[in-house]
């Protein structure tokens, strides 16, 4: 009996002691499920505490080759029951509502290469709906057990790379999978292994570039599978998830070749492992990415990669969402608030509708609006912080409203507290800009709580404690007080300690990227607009000189360069700003015949300490960033200023910026120093 897991009387036990949950605990199908993976671990547990003779009896029982394999089973499941348990996550800042009550099933397009179209990344009109148009989770199922009838290209290659953009709901898809698979799809696969790529530390990422699977197994072995460490052959039959390939190139410096790398070797490696066993190890695999993250330009890399990508939310999907919203809110909410809620929802409801029939018609002004909604993030958002929709709203102006709507609930809660009604709704959005870009420049998007007692954000504490008139305020209960309802979540990282509480490895996050992305970028915007251009009223010189502003602007940059998303937000918000020209002239020509030029000539670099523990942090790669975030700055502010008329005018290009006029930047001697940094930065 090798395999005592596979018992025969193993189903129908797990079937009874699942029903038990729900009907005499009361406990919901998608908890039961979750527990009812564990059953075998669970069960020995409780007969060692009960019966310890017996448990030592039935471990006697067991050949030992034979209980080495139960044991492993269990903390398979074991594993299982921990993934599972993210989809039964809340889905709002209630705790009450699950992802599970609020998930919409996605459509997928598929990617068909075309040889003749060398693309360097991919875009929207590579992607085509399949026929018939099928949910993705039922894809999967059938991409699972081989037997798709859609004939798609590739369809049967052993790893799909699902892409999708920002809060399209890439992890939501992953959770969803994780559970369906476990709990009701059991006959697809065997076994299910997740990770997100963004917990690899940075030894761990260097290495999954060179040797993939001996990473991942390496990281799902920390697990607690320390005497049971899984090898490759425990993949068969089995499913591996990487979620977020696209935060190893926006948070660990590594370029689009690097990530490609990544890909060849992966698929390479999963070829090789399996071949050296005698029976063949099929092993499936699942990456996803944002858009624009990834190239597929060599198509030979391309030959076994299966390229999905999420469907936007259609009509019905949007409507289906809002009618769960709407069922949750009148289970939960007051009579009166409630009222308020169906209001809401059903002017959506009719704008919505509205925005479909005039899109049929062909407007092409409603796209901002149209990608507003059609995005499963952006409309939890925008229900929750009841924004006022018109055909001119943009992505950027629902996040301004959705963080007022947040900064005006605490105040108004905090008013019911002594001291903390001194704290202005202000004080709530610059505390939660400097947070974010603290966030931002870590490697993992993510504050420990140590991290409340260091600079910056010890010192912005600080202010707020002062501004409460409380010496004796405990500034972490502060700062944890602040993050409730500003759509963090709480989270236990690798080496965390059991006491939550007082663990300095419990971490902050928020509940999606770009949130945080974009109070990043308002935060370099305001930084620039108010820091680099107040002067003292006396003598009239700026309160930033040079040299401090240079200090500042190395700290803002340096640490990361600015991800696509963050200098799209950034142009964003400076079209929207309603200040005229004439104010924003004055800082701009301080950035063109000032600080840019004098930073320049230091090729932006302020300083730079070699830390063997963070070796892709060059001084090339920190000048660079700095430079990079400059350009976006500049660039987006000379667009709004119809008088500035340079009288050369010389153009360039890089990712994420066309069609650079370089003469709005420089003076022309040093001409040739900003086109050398150009090519350094299209390397």
């Amino acid at each position: 009996m090798t395999e005592p897991h596979r018992h025969p009387q193993i189903e129908p036990l797990k079937a009874f002691f699942k029903t038990w949950l729900v009907n005499t605990l009361q406990i919901s199908e998608e908890q039961a499920s979750i527990s009812t993976a564990a059953f075998p671990r669970l069960f020995l547990n409780e007969v060692s505490q009960i019966d310890p003779a017996l448990y030592n009896s039935l471990l006697a029982y067991f050949e030992r080759p034979a209980y080495d394999a139960l044991k492993k089973e269990a903390l398979i499941e074991a594993y299982h029951a921990h993934i599972m348990a993210e989809y039964d996550r809340p889905a709002f800042s209630d705790l009450r509502v699950s992802l599970d009550d609020m998930y919409i099933e996605p459509n997928f397009l598929y990617f068909k290469p075309e040889k003749d179209k060398a693309e360097a990344a991919l875009r929207k009109d590579d992607f085509y709906a399949p026929a018939p148009n099928l949910p993705l989770h039922h894809f999967i199922i059938d991409w699972l057990k081989g037997k798709s009838s859609l004939n798609l290209p590739k369809q049967n290659a052993p790893i799909l790379l699902l892409l999708g953009q920002p809060g399209q709901g890439k992890s939501s898809f992953v959770y969803r999978t994780v559970f369906k698979l476990l709990s009701a799809e059991q006959d697809a696969v065997e076994r299910v292994f997740m990770i997100r790529l963004r917990d690899l530390s940075t030894a761990e990422e260097g290495a999954l570039m060179r040797s993939p699977l001996e990473v991942v197994l390496d990281k799902i072995n920390k697990y607690g599978f320390d005497e049971n460490r899984l090898g490759f052959g425990d993949l068969d039959q089995s499913l591996l998830i990487l979620d977020g390939l696209d935060e190893l190139y926006m948070n660990r410096g590594l370029s689009l070749e690097d990530i490609q790398t990544f890909l060849s070797n992966l698929k390479k490696t999963i070829q090789e492992q399996a071949e050296k066993f005698n029976n063949p190890v099929h092993l499936k695999c699942i990456v996803t990415s944002r858009h624009n993250y990834v190239r597929i330009h060599d198509f030979k890399a391309a030959e076994d990669l299966l390229v999905l990508s999420l469907a936007e939310m259609n009509l019905d999907q949007q409507q289906e969402w809002l009618n769960r919203y709407a069922a949750h809110a009148e289970r939960l909410q007051e009579a009166d608030q409630y009222a308020k809620t169906k209001n809401y929802l059903q002017n959506l409801r009719e704008k919505i509708n509205t925005l479909a029939i005039k899109e049929s018609a062909g407007n092409p002004e409603l796209k901002n609006l149209r990608e507003l909604l059609n995005q499963p993030i952006l409309l939890q958002l925008i229900v929750e912080s009841r924004a006022d929709l018109n055909d001119h709203s943009s992505r950027v102006s629902v996040y301004d409203n959705i963080f007022k709507a947040v900064t005006e609930r605490k105040y108004a809660d905090g008013k019911k507290i002594p001291g903390l009604e001194k704290i202005e709704t202000d004080d709530y959005r610059r505390f939660l800009q400097v947070l974010a870009v603290q966030m931002y420049h870590s490697k993992n998007l993510y504050i420990r709580r140590a991290d409340f007692d260091r600079d910056p954000l010890k010192s912005e504490i600080k202010k707020l404690c002062d501004k409460t008139g409380n010496s004796n305020l405990n500034a972490r209960d502060l700062a944890k007080d602040l993050l409730v309802g500003f759509y963090f979540r709480a989270v236990r990282k690798e080496g965390d300690q059991d006491d939550q509480d007082r663990s300095e490895n419990y971490a902050f996050e928020f509940m999606h990227n770009s949130l945080f992305e974009y109070l990043v970028a308002e935060y370099i915007w305001d930084y620039f607009k108010f820091d680099l251009t107040d002067k003292n009223i006396r003598t009239q010189q700026f309160i930033k000189p040079f040299e401090t502003a240079f200090v500042d602007l190395f700290t803002l940059f340096s640490p990361r360069q600015l991800s696509r998303e963050v200098v799209m937000n950034i142009r964003a918000l400076i079209a929207l700003e309603s200040i005229q020209e004439k104010e924003l002239l004055p800082l701009f020509e301080r950035l063109r015949q000032e600080l840019f030029p004098k930073m320049l000539r230091h090729d932006f670099l302020i300083e730079y300490r070699f830390d063997q523990s963070n070796q892709e942090q060059s001084p090339i790669n920190l000048g660079l960033s700095v430079f990079y975030g400059m350009i976006t700055v500049m660039e987006a502010i000379s667009h709004g200023l119809t008088s500035f008329i340079s009288s050369k005018v010389y153009t360039t290009s890089i990712d994420g910026l066309e069609n650079l006029k370089i003469s709005n930047f420089v003076p022309f001697n040093q001409l040739k120093r900003f086109t050398d940094l150009i090519l350094v930065l299209r390397r």
